[in-house]
């Protein structure tokens, strides 16, 4: 079981001891976290080890998974890809089939909660079938720098209904919406399968045996002399916050919410993702200068530990949960 104690070796005691200060105030409150998968992506990462220390520190927390058509994904994977910049063909019926699904999930989920957490476009009109007695938060975790224009005058029909809205990058702040916003960091559990330390020796094994996912990832990740993210959008990008807290020497897009987590020069490298000459000669730079490539991760690893822990998430949480709850 997850506990808060367990992170006392990767954060001070200071932060322990916030976190537990700012839960306080919330004891006997119960949060709801709405998303739409359990597994297989960042979001679902994050509330896994996010619900369990809310838990941890007194806060009666739940977390539900919108059940939904393959229909409706399909429609709502349109829309991801639409909100961070494809165009759309938005049909009558690709709106009917998203708000219906949303509509009959509302029948089987009571909200009586002191606050409800939405995250992402998918759940996003569950709050249309509600009376609304409690403050309401959508957390998209996605790139909203330049969505389609009628997909997102859709959706902010629903989004004006909520007390506020977060997202990852001070770019995706959107200045035609009159709800309150607030930019809060995705982080990282350096306690998990994909995270946890691991000796050389583990590494290799792993990587011989090509097993389960997970250990794959960290393995690799730790096995590479350099970790190259050409990502043409990226809402955030877990995967080089991982990265980084490996001690790799990351060459990464510049674009989405990697630039919050990489100075160029500092703790890695950033080009146009279309720079194929500069990715390029950055990557042959670090496998001829190894001894930079070390100095880069090792700063690259207390960018990590000072932003991006989840320690640091369940205190932003906390923040926001006592500026929105009744007290």
């Amino acid at each position: 079981m997850l506990r808060l104690e367990d992170f006392r070796r990767f954060v001070p005691d200071q932060t322990i001891a916030q976190i537990y200060s700012r839960a306080r105030r919330l004891y006997g409150k119960h949060i709801f976290h709405l998303n739409a998968t359990y597994q297989g992506g960042g979001v679902a990462e994050i509330l896994y080890s996010l619900v369990l220390l809310m838990n941890d520190v007194g806060i009666d927390t739940g977390w539900r998974i919108l059940h939904g058509s393959q229909e409706f994904f399909e429609v709502t994977k349109s829309f991801h890809n639409a909100l961070q910049g494809k165009k759309i063909a938005l049909t009558d019926r690709k709106k009917q089939i998203y708000l219906d699904i949303n509509e009959m999930f509302s029948r089987f989920t009571h909200v009586d909660h002191d606050c409800v957490i939405i995250h992402d476009p998918q759940p996003l009109a569950f709050i249309r079938s509600y009376h609304k007695r409690q403050p309401w938060i959508w957390r998209c975790h996605i790139d909203l720098t330049d969505p389609d224009s009628e997909l997102w005058d859709f959706l902010k029909t629903f989004v004006l209904k909520y007390d506020q809205m977060i997202v990852s990058s001070d770019k995706y702040l959107k200045p035609d919406l009159p709800v309150p916003q607030r930019v809060m960091f995705p982080a990282i559990n350096p306690l998990n399968a994909k995270n946890r330390d691991m000796d050389e020796k583990e590494v290799r094994q792993e990587i011989e045996r090509a097993g389960n996912r997970e250990p794959l990832v960290n393995a690799i990740q730790r096995f590479s002399s350099v970790i190259i993210q050409k990502s043409l959008r990226e809402g955030f990008c877990l995967c080089v916050t991982e990265a980084m807290w490996k001690e790799a020497a990351v060459v990464a897009s510049n674009i989405g919410g990697i630039p919050v987590q990489i100075e160029d020069g500092h703790n890695g490298f950033l080009l146009e993702p279309t720079d194929t000459d500069g990715f390029a000669e950055r990557i042959v730079h670090l496998l001829k200068n190894p001894d930079h490539a070390r100095q880069l991760g090792k700063q690259a690893k207390e960018t990590v530990r000072e932003r991006f822990l989840i320690t640091r998430l369940l205190n932003d949480y906390l923040d926001l949960l006592n500026t929105v709850v009744d007290h």
